[in-house]
């Protein structure tokens, strides 16, 4: 049980793999709680928490709301222009509409789902076969072993 428990959890990180952002029109409204990626048309300033991030470039959050004057997000990753990521912990920040550039949702890829489904069943197979668990040997030809009494 505990072995399934650990192989559960070594393939969480895996999983992230299946995801990725997929380009939606800047004008688009994305729905309330999607993950997006907004790349601004100039670098902007965003308190966040007790401090700015000056020269901010894009901005990883999910939607709290959109319309069409502002997007706001309730940010958890903020990109300046000089490459400085910061972390944010879900702390709101508006976006006027006019501001963004590209607009990305997160997605699952199939690409990437198929890839990682058809390695999770070739190392499946792969560990069956050398642990003996995949028996696909004939039945031999020995002798019937003693009646059950």
């Amino acid at each position: 049980m505990k072995r399934a428990v650990a192989a559960a959890l070594l393939c969480l990180p895996a999983l992230n793999g299946c995801l990725s952002y997929a380009a939606i029109s800047p004008g688009d409204v994305p729905p309330a709680r999607a993950e997006v990626q907004v790349t601004l048309t100039r670098p902007m300033d965003f308190a966040v928490t007790d401090l700015t991030v000056r020269d901010v470039v894009r901005v990883r959050g999910e939607v709290i709301s959109a319309d069409s004057a502002w997007l706001r997000l309730s940010a958890f990753g903020l990109r300046s222009q000089s490459g400085f990521g910061y972390q944010a912990a879900g702390e709101t920040v508006q976006i006027p509409r006019p501001q963004v550039a590209a607009l990305q949702r997160r997605r699952v890829d199939p690409a990437r789902t198929g890839l990682l489904a058809a390695a999770f069943a070739g190392a499946t197979v792969a560990i069956a076969a050398l642990t003996g668990a995949l028996d696909v040997g004939g039945g031999g030809g020995g002798r019937p072993g003693p009646p059950p009494q």
